[in-house]
């Protein structure tokens, strides 16, 4: 799936469809005191394929060492 931004209108009738009519009214309910005061320290955007490289580095990170199944599941049952 990939990430598209949504326009303005696009956002005021996602806002209309649940009944509100900004994003500050959306998140009206959370108490002042819970609420970020300032920017996240977040890095700097990432192009997709940067985005994609990353989170394949992550994946491959977090399956050393493991054994999947999957293909074989998919396979036998997802095939059919």
């Amino acid at each position: 799936m990939r990430y598209l931004p949504k326009s303005p209108a696009e956002r005021q009738e996602m806002l209309a469809a649940i009944g509100v009519q900004s994003v500050e009214e959306l998140f009206s309910s959370i108490p002042e005191a819970y609420r970020l005061k300032k920017p996240l320290n977040l890095p700097g955007p990432l192009s997709e394929p940067e985005v994609i490289a990353y989170f394949r580095a992550r994946a491959a990170e977090n399956s050393v060492g493991y054994t999947s199944f999957w293909v074989r599941v998919c396979t036998t049952t997802c095939l059919r």
